[in-house]
C-alpha cells in the first residue's frame, strides 16, 4: 500500500525511529546553517552523520554507522543555506530546525 512506503520519523532522546527502525541521532555539527555557492549540474554529498571534518560535505566519517551521505545535484547555480545541525526535514537544506537542536 502507498502509505506503507512513506517515511515516518520520530525522535526519542539520542535516538530516532525511521519507519519503525531505531537509529542513533546525528551529531550536531553546528547551530546555524552555512551558506555555500552551489554550481548547476554538480553533484554534492551532504554529511548526514555530523562527524565529517569538512562540513557540510561528507568525508567518509560515517563508515561503520547507519548513516550515509545525502547525494544531490544542484539544479541551478545559487547560494544555499545548508544544514549543519543535521535535524532538518529537508536535507541538505536548512529548515530552521537548529533552533531546537
Amino acid at each position: 500500500m502507498f502509505f506503507d512506503t512513506l517515511l515516518t520519523k520520530a525522535r526519542i532522546g539520542p535516538y530516532y525511529f525511521v519507519n519503525k527502525h531505531m537509529m542513533k541521532k546525528a551529531t550536531v555539527a553546528g547551530t546555524a546553517p552555512t551558506l555555500v555557492e552551489l554550481e548547476e549540474g554538480k553533484t554534492y554529498y551532504w554529511c548526514s552523520c555530523g562527524n565529517s571534518v569538512g562540513q557540510p560535505w561528507c568525508n567518509g566519517a560515517h563508515k561503520g554507522s547507519d548513516f550515509t551521505p545525502n547525494a544531490f545535484t544542484a539544479e541551478e547555480s545559487k547560494k544555499a543555506a545548508i544544514c549543519l545541525c543535521k535535524q532538518t526535514s529537508n536535507p541538505p537544506y536548512c529548515d530552521g530546525s537548529h533552533a531546537n537542536a
